[in-house]
């Protein structure tokens, strides 16, 4: 007797075996996915805001040290090839001779990633960190990211400028209190070409036109003058501290205020002070030095700002300089000149990790380290706040001015601090120098360094005011002209127009921390079309960014000293005087030689001109807000990354041996519709927050990436490629198009927040029609996460919790394994006679009985009658009985059927 059902599920599991197996390999690319749109992207590129050029966004990069592992289907079961270690470029080649031929047959997982790098974004059923491919695949490739790697191809850059007179206001010498401190405009905004030359598009987006993707983020009357910017993506706060600029008055937390503009409401930003050094640590002098506009001659009442109109007394226009006939007052005392350098704070940076603040005290030649925390630091929080002297260069001549500290910048759990300092004999010494974040000390020697003729004209009067470091390590320095022992080019001590320089040191030895500055237009390994062209700086005769120069051409450089790099971009960007035109400030782009070809490395590659002046504001010809485009109008510059997206997800499989594992072989489920809910709701009646279908591998995604909702407009967050909106999946936000299996976009995906994942009806009479003939599988099986299934019945349902995620926390581990049940037939068969004579006739009665939970469909009982027996009829309850063979369409769960056959004895 035979019995068959068409549940076996095993069955097809079997019959894999058949296949002939494979002698090839399985390669691909383990790579830091630095936009996480879960694309390998080699060539990127965007649209400028006026659709006159392109330009090269991050080119994502391979991770070397990588281990990646395969289990495949084999003849004689399934075997293991691997480990592969990733090479220098992130690429790997796994052997899989032996493996049987199929499209699903091999398991691929990375087994470790090197420190730092976690699994990235999901793309389809590709680059997720376990996923299952022929074992000849090709282009296997894995997304991993990093802490620190993430922004969007198209962020916004924040900049501060420089407005003169008082901040605060007092009517009517006050009309400069609503002039946007700062400002914010987007990455792709200005064009192509050089200094002293009007290219379509230098001034676009533009600020005179109050065109909307300008963000004002901070009035005068709010921050006063700062120069150091911070950005902290997870509670979306810039930070901003206090910067002495003689007539440029002091915001309302005076020389010691760290303030926070919070822009968690993009449309409504709003300014407070997040700390003053002055009021946590009381001292006299002040903590962060003495506001010089409230001491000598002048008072609160009377302040030794430049007096600007606000033109409420009918005489004087909006915006002009007011004489008031005190000599003392507006021609601004040595005391107040004397306070440059001296007085508030240099650079200021958000700690990569995001817990702290990091900036440098110009009174004491100190390094501050602030906790960052959603509520202002008061007195009571002076022992949470450290501080740490700066080395002084052997030869410095002290106290000041012989000695600034200034520039910032964070790499791989160091932070470098840029100082410049006189030598004697005319000589003065620029170098960076190392703190250790972990053990919280300084090396005691400087990393990079060079000397120059502080008499001279060019590089030689600037100190280092900002740091980036590209994605190989390089620096690029900017530099701002306010070196003290230069009274003649110090822009901020006076009115005259002064000018510093980017220039490059590249890494020599990560381990030894060890960078050496670019020489005659060469850096590390690139040189540049400066070399040997005459501009160089230091005893050099060529530059690395060799066309950087002022509109009129009288200088090799017009840095005001704000620098940013982009993870991973080509470019990196400084603020400059003149980006086009004389009396202009703006943003450049420099090519900083990481593309594929080096022979645009050291190039202006764009520029983007903010405004224009018309001259200095006490030469007659006044601006109409007195901003000047010569005198060192803007400061720093600071890069707006979203918070990194957070994704949840994974796949639906049929597991056809019942293991509660992902195994190599097992098949995907289509067309499941996989929900989101908020942890504790009710799955029965609550609205999910998404909703998502399985693809055609099983896969499905539910990400907060906002790139998936575009506006409309030829400016929108997501299309650039015409006037009429929509997205376009190869635009310069990753195209990360929403579908029916990967939702994007979803507000209610928070970090810090946990959820559920449910399939609703998986069971009872209204089971989803994918799922009409499997039932849930074990959960929580071995110990790879990775692999297992998660889901657990609750009522109908198969619902999954979700762990509380970090901000950048992906969990593509939510996965829901299901099976053919088995179904528990039990077969028995009786007879009326137990003796028989030739001629009589016997009846046999065969009972099936169905004792599982589950429908048995298309069963089959074969059954060949004794040679002495001949067929008379059969009759059975259900089904058919054709040539020894019982068929049944279906034997419903928890019943009977009985099949009666009835014969004569010869």
């Amino acid at each position: 007797m035979k019995i068959s059902s068409g549940r076996v599920g095993r069955l097809l599991w079997l019959g894999l075996f058949s296949s002939p197996a494979a002698f090839a390999d399985i390669s691909g690319t383990v790579f830091l996915d630095y936009n996480l749109n879960g694309q390998l992207d080699s060539t990127a590129k965007m649209r400028n805001f006026a659709d006159t050029m392109d330009i090269d966004v991050a080119v994502d990069r391979g991770v070397a040290g990588a281990q990646v592992r395969a289990e495949c289907v084999t003849s004689s079961g399934t075997s293991t090839f691997g480990p592969a270690t990733t090479d220098a470029n992130g690429q790997f080649t796994l052997s899989t001779a032996g493996a049987t031929a199929g499209a699903d047959n091999c398991l691929l997982q990375t087994v470790t990633l090197p420190a730092g790098y976690s699994v990235g974004a999901q793309s389809g059923a590709g680059n997720v960190q376990t996923q299952f491919v022929s074992p000849t695949a090709t282009g296997a490739n894995f997304a991993v990211q990093e802490t620190t790697s993430y922004c969007q191809n198209n962020p916004d850059l924040a900049t501060d400028r420089f407005a003169y007179g008082q901040q605060t206001l007092n009517p009517p010498y006050a009309g400069n209190h609503d002039v946007p401190n700062i400002f914010a405009f987007p990455y792709n905004s200005g064009a192509a070409g050089l200094p002293n030359t009007s290219p379509t598009g230098s001034a676009s987006p533009s600020l005179d036109a109050n065109d909307p993707v300008i963000s004002d983020l901070a009035l005068a009357q709010d921050v006063g003058s700062v120069f150091g910017l911070g950005w902290h993506p997870a509670s979306k706060s810039l930070f901003a501290a206090a910067y002495m600029k003689a007539w440029t008055g002091f915001g309302p937390g005076g020389t010691g205020a760290i303030y926070r503009i919070n822009m968690g409401d993009p449309a409504h930003p709003s300014t407070s002070i997040y700390a003053d050094l002055n009021q946590i640590f009381p001292a006299t002098p002040p903590t962060s030095g003495d506001n010089p506009y409230l001491t000598g001659s002048f008072s609160a009442a009377n302040p030794g700002y430049a007096q600007i109109s606000d033109g409420s007394d009918g005489v004087h226009p909006k915006g002009t300089y007011v004489a008031s006939g005190d000599a003392t007052r507006d021609n601004q005392n040595g005391e107040i000149s004397n306070a440059v350098s001296r007085v508030g704070f240099g650079d200021l940076d958000v700690s990569n990790d995001g817990k702290s603040l990091f900036t440098v005290n110009m009174a004491n030649r100190k390094l501050y380290i602030l906790p960052l925390r959603d509520t202002p630091l008061t007195a009571a929080d002076a022992g949470a706040i450290n501080s740490y002297d700066i080395p002084v260069p052997a030869g410095c001549y002290l106290p000041a001015p012989h000695y600034l500290v200034f520039g910032l910048g964070e790499y791989q759990g160091s932070l470098y601090v840029g100082s410049s300092c006189y030598t004697g004999y005319g000589n003065a010494a620029h170098g960076v120098f190392r703190f250790d974040l972990a053990t919280r000390q300084f090396d005691p020697n400087q990393i990079t360094g060079h000397s120059s003729d502080v008499d001279g004209y060019g590089s030689n009067i600037f100190a280092i005011t900002d740091i980036v470091f590209d994605a190989k390590g390089n620096m690029t320095l900017a530099t701002r002209a306010i070196f003290e022992r230069d009274i003649a080019h110090n822009v901020d001590t006076q009115k005259t127009p002064g000018y510093g320089i980017v220039y490059r040191a590249c890494l020599q030895n990560a381990a030894t921390h060890t960078w050496v500055r670019e020489n005659n237009g060469s850096c590390g390994g690139v040189t540049t079309a400066g070399a040997n062209d005459g501009k160089g700086f230091q005893g050099s005769t060529g530059r690395y960014f060799y066309q950087e120069s002022t509109a009129d051409g009288n200088a090799y450089g017009a840095s005001f000293g704000g620098a940013a790099q982009v993870p991973g971009f080509l470019d990196a960007a400084h603020t400059v005087a003149d980006p086009f035109n004389l009396y202009e400030a703006g943003v450049a782009w420099l090519d900083v030689g990481l593309g594929a070809s080096t022979a645009t490395a050291g190039r202006r590659s764009r520029a983007y001109g903010f405004y224009h002046g018309v001259g200095s504001i006490d030469g007659g010809n006044t601006d109409d807000r007195p901003v000047s485009g010569k005198n060192a109008a803007l400061g720093d510059l600071e890069v707006l990354c979203d918070a990194p997206p957070i994704e949840i997800g994974n796949r639906v499989w049929k597991d056809t041996n019942a293991n509660g594992v992902q195994d190599p072989g097992e098949p995907p489920v289509a067309g499941v519709k996989v929900e989101l809910f908020a942890q504790g709701a009710d799955v029965n009646t609550a609205t999910p927050l998404a909703t998502t279908v399985t693809d055609a591998e099983g896969y499905y995604v539910f990400s907060s990436d906002p790139r998936g909702y575009p506006t409309s407009g030829n400016n929108a967050v997501n299309d650039t490629g015409g006037a009429t909106g929509g997205f376009i999946s190869t635009d310069m936000q990753g195209g990360r198009a929403s579908s029916a299996s990967h939702k994007y976009g979803l507000k209610s995906l928070l970090p810090n927040t946990q959820y559920q994942v449910a399939i609703r009806q998986v069971a009872g009479a209204s089971k989803q029609s994918a799922l009409a003939s499997l039932s849930l599988t074990a959960s929580s099986q071995g110990s790879d996460a990775e692999r297992n299934s998660d889901g657990s019945l609750a009522g109908n349902n198969a619902v999954s919790s979700v762990t509380t995620l970090d901000a950048g926390g992906n969990f593509h581990a939510v996965d829901f394994g299901f099976i053919e049940p088995s179904t528990d037939l039990k077969l028995g068969k009786t007879v009326d006679k137990t003796t028989v004579r030739p001629g009589d006739t016997v009846v046999y009665t065969l009972t099936l009985e169905n004792e599982s939970d589950v429908d048995a469909t298309n069963v089959e009982v074969a059954d060949n009658l004794p040679s002495n027996l001949t067929f008379v009829k059969a009759t059975p309850s259900a089904g058919t009985f054709n040539a020894g063979v019982w068929s049944i369409s279906k034997v419903t769960a928890k019943t009977t059927e009985t099949l009666q056959i009835e014969a004569t004895a010869k």
